[in-house]
């Protein structure tokens, strides 16, 4: 019948709903956020797109840090 059918779809969504979240909880906890931890993670994946994602990620902040240090050392 029509209402069983409603109900069948309104779960599908929902279950695909509660897998994007599930996902985006993961990667939200999971995110490496000091050095050491991206230097551990791309040991793991050497060779790969999140290696070389990482290598970006650790190059813009050294890039980042000398910057702040140039400034404040203009500052003196």
């Amino acid at each position: 019948s029509g209402s069983s059918n409603d109900q069948r779809l309104r779960n599908q969504k929902s279950e695909a709903k509660k897998a994007v979240s599930l996902l985006a909880t993961d990667r939200r906890n999971n995110l490496t956020e000091t050095q050491s931890a991206c230097e551990k993670v791309k040991a793991d994946h050497t060779g790969s797109k999140r290696a070389a994602t990482l290598e970006k990620e650790v190059e813009t902040k050294r890039v980042k840090k000398e910057m702040i240090d140039k400034i404040l050392e203009e500052e003196e």
